[in-house]
């Protein structure tokens, strides 16, 4: 089972979660890729390279 850990923001968490946005687009942590639903907001994480900066991801799209 891969266990995930999280390195992002706190405070920017809180943010989100008191703002609760419908979308929360960002891209700086490598190893997060990907969608998630949770506290009524969809994160995204758009990072397109892994931790060493070569490409690896595909670009996310959304419909809005």
């Amino acid at each position: 089972m891969l266990k995930t850990i999280r390195v992002g923001c706190y405070d920017l968490l809180a943010t989100v979660e008191k703002i609760k946005p419908k979308i929360h687009i960002f891209g700086h942590i490598h190893e997060a890729y990907g969608v998630v639903e949770k506290f009524a907001t969809t994160f995204v994480n758009a990072c397109n390279v892994d931790e060493h900066y070569c490409m690896k991801n595909l670009p996310i799209t959304l419909e809005v």
